[in-house]
C-alpha cells in the first residue's frame, strides 16, 4: 500500500490517494512509478464506498477504491442476486491502527490491534421488493495493510485476519475449509469464512431493516438503503509480537477415550493390556489462530466445545483403528495448541509422555522396568505430523512412524492456490501477479 499527496493541481484542492502496488519478483521486473486518479473539483475527499451488483449464479468480486478491503463472492453462495457495497461504517466503534480490539472473551485472546481502518459490507437485494439476500457460502475476505502500521505496532503479519464487530464486540468468523494465508511481501491477508456462526459457535444475525419497497440510484454513485440491507462490519487486525501461545499439551490414555470405552468386553477389538502404546496427533486447525486451546477428541479442553460432527472426526479414526488392529496398539490421543512453536510443542509431548510412566501388566512392584514399553508408535494428521518428528527427536524411542498429508516440504502449494484463486477473481491483478 502506497499513500500518495497529491499538491499543486491546478483548480483542485490537495488531497491523498492510496493505492495498492505488488512487490517485483526481480531486478528485470519493471517497478509500478504512474498511477491514475480522478479527481473531483467540488470534493477532495477520497472515495470510501463502492457498488457492484453480484448475481447468485456466477458470484463477482468487489474491491474499496483504495484497494484496502476486498470480497470474492463465489458461484451459489448467496440466496439471490444482490447489490454489494463497501464503505465506512455507518455505526460501530471508531477504530484506528493500533487500536486494541475488545474481543469476545470466550475467544481466550488479547492484545489483538487494528491494522486499517473498518469496512462495512452491505448486501442488499438487486431488485426492489425481493427479500434480503443472504451470505450461505464461504466467502473470501481479503486486502491490504500499510507495512509501517505492522511495524510500528509490533504485530505479527502472519496473524492478520478480518475480524468481525457483531454489535458489542470483535470476534472472528468460522474459517472455511482452505488455509488463512497471508502475503507478507505485498502485505495481503485472505481467509475464507463463513457467514452463519462464530469460530465461538454463536450465531451470526446481521443487522436488519425493515421490509418496505427500495428505490435504488444508479450504481454509479449508488447510495444503500441501510434500513433494508444485512450489514457486517470488518477490520483487519492482529496480534502483537511478544505474544507467545502455550503448548497446552495433554496425553489422552485409553481409557479416556470414547473409541476404546465403546469397545470394552470386546476380546478381539479391545486394547490388550500389554498392546503397544500409539500416540495420535490432531492437526493443525483455523481456530488456533484465536484460542489459546489444545483438542480432545470430543472438542476443545477448558470445557469448550467448538463443533461436535467435527470435533469427532478423530474419533471416527481412532475407531478404524481399533478395528483394523484387534487390540494390540494401545491408542492415546496427543491434544496441543497449534499456535505454539513446533519445537516447544514436540519437546513438551516427549517431557509429558515420560512423566506418565506408561506400562503394561503385569507390573512387578520390586523393579522400576517392569511392564515398560521400549518403544512406541505414532500417526499424525497434518500438522500432527510435523509434531511427531519434534516428538520423536525429543523422545527418541520411536519404532513406526505414520504421517497423513503431512506438509513435510511446506505449504507453498495452499498459498499458490490461495493467490491464483484470489488473483482470478480481481481485475487487473492477472498480470502482476504469478501464483
Amino acid at each position: 500500500m502506497v499513500k500518495i499527496l497529491i499538491t499543486n493541481a491546478s483548480g483542485y484542492d490537495d488531497t491523498t490517494r492510496v493505492i495498492p502496488v505488488i512487490a517485483d519478483e526481480d531486478g528485470a521486473t519493471s517497478t509500478v512509478t504512474t498511477a491514475d486518479f480522478m479527481l473531483d473539483v467540488d470534493d477532495a475527499t477520497p472515495p470510501d464506498s463502492i457498488s457492484v451488483t453480484v448475481t447468485a449464479t456466477e458470484g463477482g468480486i468487489i474491491e474499496t477504491p483504495d484497494g484496502r478491503f476486498a470480497a470474492v463472492i463465489p458461484p451459489d453462495a448467496l440466496s439471490g442476486d444482490a447489490i454489494i457495497t463497501l464503505m465506512t461504517p455507518s455505526d460501530g466503534p471508531i477504530v484506528v491502527p493500533g487500536d486494541e480490539l475488545s474481543l469476545d472473551p470466550d475467544l481466550g485472546l488479547s492484545d489483538v490491534k487494528a491494522l486499517g481502518s473498518p469496512v462495512q459490507l452491505v448486501v442488499e437485494p438487486a431488485d426492489q421488493g425481493d427479500p434480503i439476500p443472504t451470505i450461505e457460502g464461504w466467502i473470501l475476505l481479503t486486502g491490504r495493510y500499510f507495512q509501517s502500521d505492522a511495524d510500528a505496532f509490533n504485530l505479527d503479519e502472519s496473524k492478520v485476519f478480518p475480524w468481525y464487530w457483531d454489535g458489542t464486540q470483535w470476534t472472528a468468523l468460522e474459517i472455511g475449509p482452505d488455509p488463512m494465508v497471508v502475503d507478507e511481501i505485498n502485505n495481503i491477508p485472505i481467509a475464507f469464512v463463513g457467514f452463519s456462526k462464530t469460530v465461538t459457535g454463536d450465531p451470526v444475525t446481521a443487522k436488519l431493516g425493515t421490509r418496505e419497497p427500495v428505490y435504488l440510484a444508479s450504481l454509479n454513485g449508488h447510495i444503500p438503503n441501510l434500513s433494508l440491507a444485512e450489514k457486517f462490519e470488518f477490520a483487519f487486525a492482529s496480534i502483537d509480537r511478544v505474544v507467545l501461545p502455550e503448548p497446552n499439551v495433554k496425553i489422552f490414555d485409553k481409557d479416556e477415550l470414547g473409541p476404546v470405552n465403546d469397545v470394552k468386553g470386546n476380546l478381539f477389538l479391545e486394547p490388550n493390556p500389554n498392546a503397544q502404546p500409539f500416540l495420535f496427533f490432531h492437526g493443525w486447525l483455523p481456530i488456533h489462530v484465536f484460542m489459546n486451546k489444545s483438542r480432545t477428541v470430543e472438542g476443545y479442553n477448558d470445557q469448550y466445545v467448538f463443533d461436535q460432527d467435527e470435533a469427532n472426526s478423530y474419533a471416527y479414526i481412532l475407531q478404524d483403528l481399533i478395528a483394523a488392529t484387534n487390540g494390540v496398539y494401545r491408542p492415546m490421543f496427543v491434544s496441543y495448541n497449534g499456535r505454539a512453536k513446533m519445537h516447544s510443542t514436540g519437546n513438551t509431548v516427549a517431557n509429558t509422555f515420560k512423566k506418565m510412566n506408561i506400562k503394561g501388566d503385569p507390573v512387578d512392584p520390586l523393579n522400576p522396568d517392569s511392564g515398560t514399553f521400549s518403544h512406541v508408535d505414532t500417526m499424525g494428521y497434518s500438522k500432527g505430523g510435523l509434531v511427531s518428528r519434534t516428538f520423536q527427536v525429543n523422545y527418541g524411542d520411536v519404532n513406526n512412524m505414520v504421517m497423513i498429508a503431512t506438509p513435510n516440504h511446506g505449504t507453498f502449494s495452499s498459498i499458490s492456490y490461495l493467490k491464483k484463486w484470489y488473483i482470478d477473481y480481481v481485475p487487473g491483478l492477472k498480470n502482476r501477479v504469478k501464483p
